[in-house]
């Protein structure tokens, strides 16, 4: 079973987004992986009922829409359940109606009225209101208030009862309504002093002791409620006054001492601020308690009696904007806007913004029953009967006005004005605060608030920056997410809609996967959308679009840009599988890829199952050279530009691509199971003989074996590692306790090391060795403790271990850098870690990803690293600067990954995909980080002989044996 409360996030704010959390998870449920398909209200109607029948299948299903009247639309709800799946939708009686025509079916709509609560029931709520809102012990309820509840007994009217029959209490309980409403409040913003956190640096987040604070809020809230309760007394004869000079100095000592101090001395400071900000005087009469005979009166009530007890003015303004924000505002908003205006400012106090400080903690702890907080600290009305008492009461006379404050503060007006009374209450408002953190509340508002703007002028709206400046879709898509920005379409009430609004629509439904995974793929799938536009013969003619269209063929940013236009119907396509009710079958086109020596753009693919191997030319993803008939190819080691090592099943056989011909066939059967090998010269290679005992040493040319490498009797080993200069040979051995690795040299033919750690294995299956051989590190993990592997690297000149690392989780992926001096592990927590090789330290850490990596390719020339996952938990590829260890860019395949490499720099990265015939190749544009252009290759203009050019080689397996 699971439930969405329509409008208690920002993730089921609309309909749509609604709907895409539901499909979301179902697809989570059903298939492991989040739903990867078009992000449109049609194809996720469609997607949801495959999804239930199919979960239906498996297990019972009860899916609760609690509150769907608050939806605008609801028509993608089924008409007609699968088998086994239950669903409960709650919606009021206005809108019951429509929603039961949605879901009309054969048998007629099953709606159930809701028995309306008994007189006893209306009267436990009311008890249990009161024993939950009061501060000082609860209270019985007045009688004036039980007569009510014999003529409403709705649970919202005994809740508003009860508020209202509290105010009688209210100047009795003020005192402790500001202790507690001091927990609220940023202390920084009465006393102006920095508040430091434990380690003496500047907190971050301008609300550290805000509404972020819960947890803190709800262990001192109680020492200070108890205290309080036995101080009413003493308060009642005072008034609450702003904090003179004096006071505030006390509390700046008092905020100072937080830093190292326990609880019990914020506990103490909160109370002392409440000492400080009692009433002086109280009122000779209590207002009177008012109780209504309806729902909506008992709500106005409640903020008639707010605006009594602080001031009609006063709240009308605060929760005005409130009201018109689009998801609420909290504390430090709600301060900055209020110490611009002058109902609350004041020139007795040392910060003339002060009495904005006192005000809303005040009315926040009185109006607490009725104010969500979300995760963020922002506050809204908890219920949407309220919520539309206070529209009504609150903005209908000066709705424009107050939506103009909220877009001045947004827009930064304030800032550049630069009033220095407002110190401390000034903010830029950038879009964008730094590489990683956007100014997420301006990007939601602004547009909200200038569609009620501009509700007269839809065209002015639709052609406003939020929807035809690039850097601000760029932003917003960066902040937020794809459907948030369609919220923002939603809004514009065209018919037809602009060309930029539909090129817009279509661009974020389409790749709402890619773009929410991360923003960076922003202007290459831009790029993509609108050249898929102008193929499908539909001519730009917006300027807008012309001028996306030229930004994104010349992105400021890094950006990969997929090269075949293949790639667009294979997004399609899996557009169509994803609402297809037929499981299907993924197929396997290419199973590695393989770059050839001083061959910058050139790569060879082999097909297992097609009994092919290619060399295509990435930068055209073309193939150039075509070889049918290889007999069940599995690996490829290239000798130089033309010659290659291919494993053909168990044999070991030498090909010329650019001739397109069989060489020789290698003597010997390899072992099946780990059929390892690798390059020593252009003449020999080394092999892992069948029985795994010894290391034969072959000569490519004739074929024969020369020598072989034999470590001792009964010692089968279970790995074999080249250097790249094809000088150092090492193997594990598993038949030896504890796990050894052995070090030969090539060149000598000689044993150098057996290396061992006493109660260890090493998994030699992740392990990587430098260039020239001066250091190999390998996975290695403790035989009698159950804890995560580490990585250990050893000192080949020396035969000593160098380096321990343990970085506290298992490594799933590891790579080598010689060129840069370190070591790159892919950890299952998703991290990947270079370390140092000089100071054995971690250089940098490498976030991102969200799934382990199980690939690192380094480009030739180093100082560029790419990143993937090919079991398909994490589809995109990332490419790292390893010398700023900064991410250069990401890019999400519609398809799993099978294979990648990375070529000239990391310019060019071609890539193997599930369900895609060709070679898929991603060409990086913008500006290019100087690791890529110090990386990039001279690349000939042709591979080998012109005249076999685009050729097909048909072999024929009697010539492929000698």
């Amino acid at each position: 079973m699971w439930h969405r409360f329509v409008g208690l996030t920002s993730r089921s704010s609309s309909s749509h987004l609604l709907l895409k959390s539901i499909v979301e998870q179902c697809h989570v449920l059903h298939t492991g992986s989040v739903y990867r398909g078009r992000n449109d209200v049609a194809s996720l109607s469609a997607t949801l009922p495959r999804l239930l029948s199919a979960l239906g299948r498996c297990r019972p299903v009860l899916l609760a829409v609690v509150g769907a009247d608050a939806l605008r639309g609801a028509r993608w709800l089924p008409s007609k359940l699968p088998d086994n799946v239950k669903m409960i939708v709650t919606a009021d009686e206005p809108s019951s109606s429509a929603i039961m025509a949605v879901l009309s079916s054969e048998d007629g709509p099953r709606a159930v009225r809701a028995p309306p609560a008994s007189a006893d029931e209306a009267r436990g709520v009311l008890a249990a209101c009161a024993a939950t809102f009061s501060r000082t012990g609860a209270a019985a309820p007045p009688p004036e208030a039980h007569k009510a509840l014999d003529k409403c007994t709705l649970p919202l009217y005994a809740k508003g009862s009860r508020i209202e029959s509290q105010a009688k209490d209210g100047n009795r309980n003020r005192a402790g309504l500001k202790a507690e409403c001091r927990i609220r409040v940023r202390l920084e913003s009465v006393t102006g002093i920095e508040i430091k956190n434990s380690t003496g640096n500047r907190m971050e987040s301008r609300d550290e002791l805000g509404t972020g604070s819960e947890s803190l809020c709800k262990e001192q809230m109680k020492k200070v409620r108890k205290r309080n309760s036995k101080k009413t007394a003493r308060h009642t004869s005072k008034n609450c006054f702003v904090p003179s000079k004096q006071s505030a100095y006390r509390s700046a000592v008092a905020v100072a001492a937080i830093r190292g101090a326990g609880f019990e001395i914020l506990a103490w400071q909160i109370s002392l601020s409440a000492e400080t900000f009692t009433e002086l005087s109280e009122p000779e009469t209590a207002p009177e308690l008012v109780i209504c005979e309806d729902l909506e009166g008992q709500l106005t009530q409640i903020l008639v009696t707010t605006e009594a007890a602080l001031g009609q003015e006063k709240v009308k303004t605060c929760l005005a904007l409130i009201t018109a924000s689009r998801r609420g505002l909290d504390d430090t908003e709600i301060l900055d806007i209020l110490a611009h205006d002058e109902l609350f400012r004041s020139e007795e106090t040392y910060l003339p913004w002060a009495p904005a400080s006192l005000f809303w903690p005040q009315l926040a702890a009185l109006l607490a029953p009725w104010l969500a907080w979300e995760a963020r600290g922002a506050a809204r009305w908890r219920d949407a009967a309220l919520a539309g008492v206070a529209r009504d009461r609150y903005l209908a006379d000066n709705d424009a006005a107050v939506r103009t404050t909220l877009v001045d503060y947004y827009e930064g007006k304030w800032f550049e004005e630069n009033d220095p009374r407002m110190a401390g209450r000034l903010i830029s408002q950038e879009n964008k605060f730094s590489d990683e953190w956007y100014n997420t509340r301006k990007l939601d508002e602004l547009p909200f608030q200038h569609y009620h703007l501009s509700k007269a002028d839809p065209q002015s709206f639709a052609n406003r920056p939020y929807f035809t400046d690039h850097t601000w879709i760029y932003d917003k898509v960066a902040a937020t997410d794809c459907g948030h920005f369609l919220e923002d379409i939603a809004l514009i009430h065209l018919d037809p809609l602009p060309e930029h609004i539909e090129v817009l629509k279509d661009f974020l439904e389409t790749h709402s996967y890619a773009l929410d995974y991360d923003h960076r793929q922003f202007y290459g799938l831009l790029r993509v959308t609108l050249e898929k536009r102008i193929r499908d013969g539909f001519e730009l003619k917006s300027n807008i679009c012309k001028q996306w269209l030229e930004v994104a063929r010349n992105p400021p940013v890094p950006t990969f840009v997929p090269v075949n236009e293949g790639l667009v119907k294979l997004i399609e396509s899996k557009e169509k599988r994803e609402m297809s009710t037929d499981e299907g079958f993924d197929s396997k086109n290419y199973d590695l890829i393989v770059r050839l020596e001083k061959c910058g753009k050139y790569v060879v693919t082999v097909s297992t199952e097609r009994e092919e191997i290619c060399v295509w030319d990435t930068s055209t993803c073309r193939k150039v050279r075509t070889l049918l008939g290889v007999t069940h190819p599995i690996n490829v080691v290239p000798i130089d530009q033309f010659r290659c090592v291919v494993l053909c099943r168990r044999e070991l056989r030498v090909y010329d691509l650019d001739k397109g011909q069989f060489v020789v066939a290698l003597k010997g059967v390899m072992n099946q199971k780990m059929p390892y090998y690798g390059l020593h010269d252009p003449q020999h290679l080394v092999a892992l003989s069948r029985n795994r005992m010894y290391v034969n040493l072959m000569n490519i040319e004739t074929g024969d074996c020369v020598t072989t490498f034999k470590a001792g009797e009964d010692r089968f080993l279970n790995s074999l590692l080249v250097s790249g200069d094809g000088r150092v040979l090492v193997c594990g051995d598993e038949t030896q306790k504890p796990f050894p690795l052995l070090v030969w040299s090539l060149t000598s033919r000689k044993l150098l090391y057996d290396l061992r750690i006493p109660h260890h294995d090493f998994i030699t299956s992740k392990a990587a060795i430098t260039y020239e051989g001066s250091y190999v590190c390998v996975v290695s993990r403790e035989l009698d403790e159950p804890g995560p592997n580490f990585i250990v690297v050893y000192d080949l000149q020396s035969g000593t271990l160098f380096k321990k690392w343990k970085p506290g989780c298992d490594t799933c992926a590891l790579a080598i850098s010689s060129a840069d001096g370190c070591v790159l592990s892919g950890l299952a927590d998703t991290r990947i870690l270079v370390w140092d090789l000089v100071t054995g330290n971690c250089r940098v850490t490498l976030r991102g990803h969200t799934a382990a990596v199980s690939r690192l390719v380094l480009a030739r020339a180093g100082g560029v690293l790419l990143s993937a996952d090919e079991r398909a938990h994490d589809l995109s590829v990332r490419l790292w600067d390893l010398h700023t260890g900064k991410l250069i860019t990401v890019y999400t395949p519609p398809e799993r990954i099978t294979s990648c490499e990375v070529l000239c720099g990391g310019t060019l990265i071609p890539m193997a995909l599930e369900n895609y015939k060709e070679l898929a190749t991603l060409r990086l544009e913008g500006p290019l980080p100087e690791a890529v252009v110090g990386g990039q290759e001279a690349d000939e203009p042709h591979y080998g002989d012109r005249d076999n050019d685009g050729k097909v080689f048909h072999l024929k397996d009697a010539d492929q044996h000698c």
